[in-house]
């Protein structure tokens, strides 16, 4: 019998995504439904009566699904979206690190099921006829939980141009309309011949954002919140960040560069009082 050369502590796992806090798993789904062939995608988080746990579902209509059920818990495979800068996924690892926090969960595709529980994966018999629906129960604090709610509130979900409608608890997400929109060329990630991530520099569009009240200035990649940055606009750049491997964080190079046309594309809306303050760090 072939042996793996690895073996993989769940709950190890789980520190990682710790670090990061419970809204990453909601970041995670979303990013992984939004990168397929979508129009649809549905996401609920409820608590679980009178326990410490929660549900969280995120359901879509990819005519396609998973198309490898093995990718479901297979760290690294090689990923389709590593060869494409407009894809979010790069390792293949966000649904693991959301299943290393998880009780439990189910994973229902066009390709078949498969549930995760204390006693281990079990393949099921039943698939969907379109779409992909992901059921997983894990702990979670009040706290935690209206962290949860906040970045849903926080992601730029794809506009009308796109044909893809988000809902949270029912709630469709609006569309933000951005205060500017340029093309440029910036540093990103893509695979090679062998298969390997390598950097290169590609024609991408950027959309710059007012934030709303409350809201920090952040990079984003294609919606997703990726770092807090404290500058006066959101920034979403449309292709792949050239970030570091916990994915929160872009060369210091490469900011500067991003603040330097963001801020020549949004002139003209910034008061003269910003535009000549010597204390203005950011765009």
């Amino acid at each position: 019998m072939k042996r793996p050369w690895f073996d993989v502590y769940k709950d190890g796992l789980g520190n990682i995504l710790d670090r990061k806090g419970k809204k990453f798993v909601l970041c995670e789904l979303i990013q992984n439904a939004w990168d397929q062939h979508v129009s649809c995608v549905d996401v609920t988080l409820s608590r679980d009566p009178r326990t410490k746990y929660v549900t969280i579902s995120v359901e879509d209509n990819d005519p396609d699904g998973f198309k490898d059920l093995s990718h479901a818990w297979t760290l690294f495979a090689e990923s389709e979206k590593k060869a494409d800068v407009q894809k979010r996924g790069r390792f293949n690892l966000g649904e693991k690190l959301v299943l290393s926090v998880c009780e439990e969960a189910v994973l229902l595709t066009t390709s078949g099921g498969v549930r995760f529980d204390g006693t281990g994966r079990h393949l099921l018999r039943k698939r969907r006829k379109c779409g992909s629906l992901f059921t997983g129960r894990l702990k979670m604090t009040n706290e935690e939980m209206e962290g949860c709610a906040a970045v849903m509130d926080e992601l730029i979900p794809p506009d009308e141009s796109e044909g893809i409608v988000t809902t949270f608890n029912g709630r469709v997400l609006q569309p933000r309309n951005p205060l500017a929109i340029f093309k440029t060329r910036l540093r990103t990630e893509v695979e090679d011949d062998e298969r390997k991530l390598r950097p290169t520099t590609r024609t991408t569009t950027v959309k710059v954002y007012q934030p709303r009240p409350g809201e920090t200035g952040t990079l984003y990649e294609l919606g997703i919140p990726v770092l807090e940055t404290g500058d006066t606009y959101h920034i979403d750049v449309q292709q792949k960040l050239p970030l570091n491997f916990d994915r929160d964080n872009v060369p210091p190079s490469y900011l500067r560069t991003l603040r330097a046309l963001v801020l020549n594309a949004v002139y003209s809306h910034l008061s003269e009082a910003d535009a000549s303050s010597p204390d203005r760090k950011s765009v």
